[in-house]
């Protein structure tokens, strides 16, 4: 991680009711890759009223102006709105979010969509649809430096998760090629794109003049390019609004030098018209570039050698000069000739001007470029961060390594259906996924790559000397894209268990592993069997054989089930019963401390209690359990047994999800009540019987690892149920017809399980 990049400073607006929520706003901005300057952070409550609260207000008020944006975060109150009007009079981006206790609560609103106090329209000095006005109408969106086009619709908020930078497509640009005497080819800008596209999810940027004026582009690098931008996978940038716009301002820009920009001249403005901006910033670069120009030539002190010096003072020279001409080698070439400069120094001045171009557009969107472009490297050292992430032959290195090699090397336009497939779900869960894996890998072995020389070029050997001997074997089989990036996903996982399980690597890749993936369910299933493993995997899909999406977090191994109905799901197999280094409580524990599951779902097998009633297969869900572990014997004559724990109720929540699925639920009876836990196996039936009599005939059922399942769930502040199916009556008899009665229990438990989940509302 770089510790000293620049980010964006984002003043965080809330109400004083929402004080609580303080800290989960500061995370999810730190998360979002920017700076949170949160008011109850600095302040506290009003400083707890040691000075007078309007001396708080104007520090707030400051710190607005001084932050880059303003983040708007629930209910609006009066004071949160005379904020946002003041950010706005100073023509500050203002965005809103959904605010909650928890992370995944908070999610981006529309303006129309946020809410006010009602003491924000007391007074009634403007009407609600006044003040929606007002902010909508005055808001910069387009400026937010955190806010780039998702290169899909994506299926989830993937806010606190593998957070990726914008990539800067600088190869593009033919001067800064030609500063370096590089030429960029189609085959060379295709092979780049591919990689980048495959191997992250980051959105690909550049000025929409790089694609304009590059000659070695062909046609059909412009077609890919356009693809790319219609699928929002590459963001066209400009400063004016249209096509149109920017037309006409390049034929003003370079009236001087029309026979070096032909296209601006003599060119086909319908030709240009395929790839239009989709960000417009606020700024042009022409001003920009020159400004850095002129702080580079007044700092003549620090030139390297003579060829500089003289760069510097030529330059200086011409900006000086300068009226409103482009910031071009040919502007400059003009002074350097007049004074016989020598070819060396038109060269240094060419280079700066191609870095200071990059560097306006990397600060423009906290940007990276991509690295491993032969010919680039000079630029590569001066303007690469977050190495090797990026680097375009280590990432084709995986790809290749993970089984899409062919999508890599084949021609776009040979494999375009394949490509416009891709394109359309570039961002979905199995991508991000698979990228977060790379980026796993890739920040691991650079790590232990550190001792091995600096220099990326010495960085990039060793971790290709790495991934080249680890062996994995990605499914050849599977021809949709989305199922070979799925397959791609589960070689790479492969890769990242391998690197882990050395003990080299293995605890620096779990730290890595927690910062780049945070790992998290929705839904966390939790079974005791392989019986009720195998009926769970059957209900969502996965047959025998296919391969598992496992994931190793500390002692426990983790069933990776894929987003049902938006919920991610995952499943963890526990030993039987609640107590033990194995059992259910210990477990479901680290599984909480682990993922972070919104809910625990407990699917499985138990015994029934009234054979006139109940038949096998009939689901039991908790509304209570009871533990009969907890008990008091009287001794002497009035020989009495009494249950001492507590009856622990399931979440409302839950409860209410499983009832409403019961309703269009047609695969047998679903029974609510209370179920009865304990680590004894129960298969005697005068012992059922009296542990049924000590819950006055309540109870519907009994099992193993709930009392270890709700004990967790309390300490962990989960939500809870468990759903568990009829395979035997406890009664002395459980071997008979055990394995085909305890599958068709698991059967029906898990695809009750699975119905309820289906349904929605656990997200």
């Amino acid at each position: 991680m770089d510790l000293v990049s620049q980010l964006p400073v984002v003043y965080t607006a809330h109400s004083k009711l929402s004080f609580y929520c303080r800290d989960v706003i500061c995370e999810f901005v730190l998360r979002s890759g920017a700076v949170p300057l949160n008011p109850f952070r600095m302040f506290e409550y009003f400083l707890n009223d040691r000075v007078e609260r309007d001396l708080v207000r104007r520090g707030n008020n400051n710190i607005v102006r001084i932050a880059d944006e303003t983040w708007v975060f629930g209910d609006i109150s009066d004071g949160v709105l005379f904020e946002i009007e003041y950010a706005l009079r100073l023509e500050k981006p203002v965005r809103y979010f959904s605010l909650g206790t928890e992370l995944r609560d908070i999610k981006e609103i529309d303006v129309d969509e946020a809410a006010f106090e009602a003491g924000a329209l007391e007074g009634g000095r403007r009407s609600e649809d006044e003040l929606r006005r007002m902010m909508r109408s005055a808001s910069h969106p387009q400026t937010c430096l955190a806010e780039l086009p998702p290169s899909r619709a994506e299926e989830r908020s993937m806010i606190g998760r593998m957070v990726e930078r914008p990539v800067y497509l600088n190869f593009l640009d033919r001067e800064l090629g030609e500063a370096v005497r590089f030429r960029l080819s189609h085959p060379v800008m295709e092979h780049a794109l591919k990689c980048l596209l495959l191997g992250t999810a980051s959105p690909l940027y550049c000025g929409i003049s790089l694609v304009w004026e590059n000659t070695g582009l062909a046609e059909s690098s412009r077609r890919i390019l356009a693809s790319a931008a219609q699928a929002g996978a590459l963001h066209p940038v400009s400063y004016k609004a249209s096509v149109e716009e920017f037309y006409e301002s390049r034929r003003l820009l370079y009236a001087h030098d029309e026979d070096r920009y032909p296209m601006y001249f003599r060119g086909n403005l319908q030709a240009l018209d395929a790839i239009r901006p989709a960000v417009i910033k606020e700024d042009g670069t022409t001003e920009k570039i020159s400004e850095q120009m002129l702080l580079w030539s007044m700092n003549r002190g620090q030139a390297a050698d003579e060829a500089e010096r003289i760069a510097k003072e030529s330059s200086l020279q011409s900006l000086l000069t300068r009226e409103e001409e482009a910031i071009t080698i040919a502007y400059f070439n003009r002074h350097l000739r007049r004074i016989s400069a020598p070819p060396t120094a038109a060269a240094v001045v060419r280079r700066q001007i191609s870095t200071a171009y990059s560097t306006h557009y990397l600060d423009f969107y906290n940007g990276v470029v991509p690295t491993g472009l032969r010919g680039l490297e000079v630029f590569d050292m001066m303007l690469s961060e977050d190495f090797p992430l990026y680097d375009v032959q280590l990432l084709e290195l995986l790809l290749v390594k993970f089984g899409l090699g062919a999508l890599v090397s084949a021609p776009w336009e040979a494999a375009e259906d394949d490509w416009d497939a891709f394109l359309a779900m570039r961002g979905s869960e199995s991508h991000l996924r698979l990228c977060g894996l790379i980026r796993l890998i890739l920040r691991t072995l650079a790590t232990t790559a550190q001792g091995f020389g600096g220099s990326q070029f010495s960085l990039r050997s060793y971790v290709q000397s790495v991934v080249r001997r680890i062996d994995v074997e990605p499914d050849p089989r599977p021809e949709r894209p989305d199922l070979r990036i799925a397959s791609a996903e589960i070689a790479a996982e492969a890769m990242a268990q391998t690197i882990e399980h050395n003990p080299y690597y293995g605890a620096i890749m779990a730290q890595h592993r927690r910062e780049l993936m945070d790992e998290r369910a929705d839904i966390l299933l939790v079974t005791a069997t392989r019986t009720e493993t195998r009926a769970v995997l059957d209900a969502f899909g996965i047959r025998s054989g296919d391969r598992l999406r496992r994931r190793f977090i500390g002692d426990n191994t983790y069933l990776d089930l894929n987003i049902l109905s938006g919920a991610h799901v995952y499943l963890v197999e526990t030993e039987m019963g609640s107590g033990g280094a194995s059992g259910s409580a210990l477990t479901i524990a680290e599984g909480i401390q682990a993922l972070r599951p919104k809910s625990l779902v407990m699917v499985g097998i138990a015994f029934g209690l009234d054979p006139a009633r109940q038949r096998i297969g009939d689901v039991l869900v908790s509304k209570q359990v009871l533990s009969y572990e907890l008990q008091r014997r009287s001794g002497s004559q009035d020989r009495r047994t009494v249950l001492r724990g507590d009856r622990i109720s399931a979440s409302p929540r839950l409860l209410g999800r499983c009832r409403s699925a019961a309703v269009d639920w047609d695969q047998g009876s679903v029974d609510f009540g209370l179920v009865m836990s304990g680590d004894k196996l129960v298969d005697d039936v005068d012992f059922r019987d009296e542990l049924a009599a000590l819950t006055d005939g309540q109870a519907i059922g009994g099992e193993m690892e709930g009392a270890g399942l709700c004990a967790a769930a309390y300490r962990g502040k989960t939500d809870w149920i468990l759903i568990k199916a009829v395979c035997d009556w406890a009664d002395g008899r459980k071997g008979y017809r055990k394995e085909s009665r305890q599958k068709e229990a698991a059967r029906k438990a898990a695809s009750f399980a699975h119905h309820m989940i289906e349904a929605g509302g656990m997200v």
